[in-house]
Parts: structure tokens; sequence; C-alpha cells
């Protein structure tokens, strides 16, 4: 079996107003994403998701770029394998689409899941947790965020993660007013859903502390990103101040960019996402 081509599809949809996400740093009005299929001569096709995060038109040059070198190979030779190098995101992104579609397409060829190809015994079931909390808005209506965990709650959903909302600099948003905001979550789920809670690399240290130890009083299970990324140090006192899980690292793209976190305890999770570092990484 030999790989014919590869084909990016950059796909594109507005979120609907309520939807949007808006901070000081960004407005989210869309999700853009690229989706990368490669093609064999014997009909198989693999498909990776190159990014959920944007550029999917550099991404298509990117992967344009790279086809060259791996049309014409077997997929199942591990030289092809492309790996990201934590310089460019698009790049990177486009490396990590192909490596998935590489991964799906051996799957199909050796008639396996990626997590068969994986581990010989792949968990059956994983659990699941909403993402949430990216709407809610401080001026206009902050009960949304309880709201939204009552309804996955009616969907049947047993944990979520969510959000620190809307620019707190914008409305007067203290520390305080914010942990108020939780504990009134907290109680209106309590017993029915565990919660988690990703600053988003917003917070400073002096804010993020007094948050995480009232996130560990109420039981959360994780602290996801609260401070700036490259704040190794922070993250290490932040980890060394409480029993809750601190979390970190779906941006990387390299394991040598994960390594500082780990030889300074900064992390007690690590995040990989495969649509930014690809699988192989």
């Amino acid at each position: 079996m030999k790989i014919t081509a590869l084909e990016t599809l950059c796909l594109s949809r507005p979120h609907e107003v309520e939807r949007q996400w808006v901070t000081s740093r960004y407005r989210t009005i869309k999700a853009d994403c690229a989706i990368v299929v490669i093609h064999t001569d014997e009909g198989l096709t693999g498909i990776g998701e190159a990014s959920a995060y944007g550029w999917p038109l550099k991404i298509r040059e990117w992967v344009d770029w790279l086809a060259p070198e791996i049309v014409g190979a077997d997929p199942r030779d591990p030289r092809i394998v492309p790996h990201p190098n934590g310089r460019d995101r698009a790049y990177d992104a486009a490396i990590s689409g192909i490596d998935c579609a590489l991964w799906d397409l051996v799957g199909k060829i050796e008639g396996k899941r990626t997590s068969e190809l994986l581990t010989e015994s792949p968990l059956q079931k994983v659990r699941l947790y909403a993402s949430s909390g990216c709407r809610y808005d401080w001026r206009y209506n902050p009960e949304q965020l309880i709201e939204e965990a009552l309804e996955y709650i009616d969907q049947g959903l047993t944990a979520m993660k969510f959000r620190i909302g809307t620019e707190w600099s914008w409305d007067g948003v203290t520390v305080d007013r914010f942990l108020g905001h939780v504990r009134e979550l907290s109680q209106t789920v309590a017993g029915r859903m565990e919660l988690m809670l990703d600053g988003n690399c917003r917070l400073t240290e002096e804010q993020a502390l007094p948050i995480a130890k009232e996130l560990d009083r109420l039981g959360f299970v994780w602290f996801e990103e609260p401070i700036a990324r490259d704040n190794i140090e922070g993250y290490a006192k932040l980890r060394a101040a409480v029993e809750m899980d601190i979390s970190g690292g779906e941006g990387f793209t390299t394991l040598e960019q994960f390594r500082p976190y780990l030889e300074k305890q900064a992390f007690d999770i690590v995040q990989p996402d495969a649509g930014v570092c690809g699988i192989s990484e």
C-alpha cells in the first residue's frame, strides 16, 4: 500500500451570539479547524484533526509543503512519521493532523482502533466531562453558568470544567465575588457533579492562590492553567499549597516543553492535546 495524496479540509462555523467567548485578549466568534485526509492506492483513507484552534489555511499550506516527503511511502513505515518542533503553531498543527491521520490509517489497515494500537488492553469506556463556562457574562447573566451545569446534569453528565467568565476588569469582578459564585455553583450541584476550573492562564499568582485554596476546600478535581504558562515557579508554588491537582500543558507541542514542569513538579496532571502535538509525540 502506498500513500497517493494528502488533502486538507478547511472548516469554519460561526458561533451563535450567546456562545461567543469574550475576554480582553480576544473575542471568539467562530470555530475554525483543519482536517487532514491521507489517501492511498488501495482506497483506504486516514483522517486526522489538525488543531481546533484556528489557522486552517496556514495549516493547509504546511500540509502541502510536507506532502512530497510522504506521498509514495507505505503508511506503516515509522520513518515517515513527522514530529512537531515547538516553533510554529500552524506547522505543529499540520504535523499533528498528518500524524493522527497516519494512526487512523494504520488502524484501518490492521482492523484495529487507534487505542488498540497503543495498548493491548484499552479501556472500553471513558468517563466524559462537560467543557463549559465559556460564555457566562459577569455584566448581564453570570447565573448562566449554574443554568448550564444543571442542563448537563439533565443530560446525564457527572463532571464539568468551567472557565472564569468574561474579562474581570470590565465589571469590577474580584476574587471574592468569583468565589461567591463558585460556592453557589458547588452547592447547587453537590452530590450530582464533580467540578474543575480552567483559568486559561488569566490569573495572577495573588489571585490564583486563594482561589486554589477554596477550590481545594470545596473538593474540586483540578485547577487547570490558572496563571501565565511560562511561570513555572508559580505553578510549583501553587501545587505545593494545595492537595487538589494542578494541571496544564494543552498548548505544548513537544516533550521538551513539558520537561521543566515535570522536573520542578509544577503539574500533577499533564494535558497534551493530540490535535496540537499529535499522538506519536
